[in-house]
């Protein structure tokens, strides 16, 4: 399993955040998406989406990416994390290889 982490200051087309978000929701390998909302609310507002598996934390400023990445890390539940940007379509094909490359022992 995998989770997800996203920092966001939701300057990218909408569409793609949802496209891979949803798909990361229908994936059976990621148990939970960590959105770090660093636009101080503007995903919760466009992003319409619930799931079990999508936890938004919402900054009051913008604390930047590296603070937002170590955030994300910190709520993960899987041993394997996938830090990723909010301006790519990733289809739930994607995450499933990832989660069996990132379980092999001897690369």
């Amino acid at each position: 399993m995998i989770s997800i982490v996203m920092p966001t200051m939701m300057r990218v087309d909408k569409d793609i955040i949802y496209y891979s978000i949803k798909h990361a929701i229908d994936s059976e390998v990621v148990d939970r998406i960590t959105v770090i909302d660093n636009s101080t609310g503007g995903f919760s507002k466009t992003i319409l989406i619930k799931s079990n598996k999508l936890i938004v934390r919402t900054m009051e400023k913008n604390i930047c990416v590296n603070p937002a990445w170590n955030i994300g890390v910190s709520l993960s539940t899987s041993e394997n994390v996938l830090i990723m940007n909010d301006d790519i379509l990733c289809h739930k094909e994607v995450y499933r290889q990832v989660n069996e490359v990132m379980g092999y022992e001897n690369m």
